[in-house]
C-alpha cells in the first residue's frame, strides 16, 4: 500500500508529457508567425497529442481555420473544446461557423452560448464568404448585422410623409444627439449586385442592401433609418440642387427630432 501511495505521487509530480508541452509551444509559435509551412509542420507534430489537451486542440483548430485554410477540420475540434468558459475557443466557434453555415450556425449558438442566428440570413451568407479572408470577423459582428438588416427591413411600404429639407452633413451625428440607439444606411437591390455568398457588393438584407456609409453619387432611392427613444423611423433621400435632400419620412415628427437636434460637441 505505502509503495503504490509513493508510485502515485510520482507520477502526479511527473505532470503534463514533455513532448505534448513541447508540441504545443511548437504549434503556438508557429501561428504566432504566421508562415503556413510552418504551421503545417507544426500542426502535424502536435496532431499525434490530439485529445489530450485543450489547449493544443484549440490550437489545431486555429490552425485548420487559418493558415492551412481548411476550417471543416477545425469544427469537430470546436465542437469538443470550445465553450463558453473558453474566450478565445468562443470567438473561433463562432468565426468557423458563420464560414460553414448552415447547421454549424445552430450548434456553435449552442455549444459555445452564443446568441442565436437565423441561418438562412443573407447577411450571414455575406460574412461568411468574407470570413475565409479575413479571420477577425466574428458572431459579434454578425449580431449587429442581422440586427441593423432588421431595422432596415422595417420600413414601411405606405404612409410616408413629405419633409422636404436639405440632409444636414452632420446627420449621423444629430441621431447620436436625438438618442439614437441604432442607425442604418440602406438602398434598393440592383440588378448587378453579386449573390450573397460571394461577400462582394453591400451587405445583403432581406429586402435592401446595408451600406457603410452615404455613397457618393447617391442612389435613386436611398434610406435613412435611426431607432430614436420616440421609435423608429425612416428617411427617403435623393439628391437635388446638387445635395442629398429629404424628400419624406415614415415619421415627420421624429425626422424633424432627428435632424434639429443639436450634436454634442467634441
Amino acid at each position: 500500500m505505502h509503495r503504490a501511495a509513493a508510485l502515485l505521487l510520482t507520477l502526479c509530480a511527473c505532470g503534463p508529457d514533455p513532448a505534448l508541452v513541447e508540441a504545443r509551444a511548437g504549434l503556438q509559435a508557429a501561428l504566432a508567425g504566421g508562415a503556413p509551412a510552418a504551421v503545417a509542420q507544426a500542426a502535424r507534430a502536435a496532431a499525434s497529442f490530439e485529445g489530450q489537451d485543450r489547449e493544443l486542440d484549440l490550437l489545431l483548430a486555429q490552425a485548420f481555420a487559418g493558415p492551412l485554410g481548411r476550417p471543416a477540420e477545425a469544427w469537430p475540434l470546436l465542437m469538443k473544446r470550445a465553450g463558453p468558459d473558453h474566450a478565445e475557443g468562443r470567438r473561433l466557434l463562432g468565426h468557423v461557423a458563420l464560414r460553414l453555415g448552415g447547421g454549424a450556425l445552430i450548434d456553435a449558438a449552442r455549444v459555445g452560448g452564443l446568441s442565436p442566428l437565423p441561418p438562412d440570413h443573407p447577411a450571414l451568407a455575406w460574412l461568411g464568404a468574407r470570413a475565409a479572408a479575413d479571420l477577425t470577423i466574428s458572431w459579434d459582428q454578425a449580431e449587429v448585422a442581422v440586427a441593423d438588416c432588421a431595422l432596415l427591413d422595417a420600413e414601411p411600404d405606405r404612409g410616408h410623409r413629405e419633409v422636404d429639407a436639405p440632409l444636414p452633413a452632420d446627420w449621423a451625428a444629430r441621431a447620436e444627439a436625438a438618442g439614437a440607439r441604432r442607425l442604418v444606411i440602406g438602398r434598393a437591390p440592383l440588378d448587378g449586385d453579386p449573390p450573397p455568398d460571394t461577400g462582394r457588393g453591400p451587405m445583403p438584407c432581406g429586402r435592401r442592401r446595408l451600406l457603410p456609409a452615404v455613397p457618393a453619387p447617391l442612389p435613386r432611392h436611398l434610406v435613412l433609418g435611426a431607432a430614436l427613444p420616440g421609435g423608429e423611423v425612416w428617411l427617403t433621400v435623393q439628391e437635388r440642387e446638387g445635395q442629398p435632400w429629404v424628400l419624406v419620412a415614415s415619421d415627420p415628427a421624429l425626422a424633424r427630432a432627428w435632424l434639429g437636434a443639436s450634436p454634442r460637441p467634441r
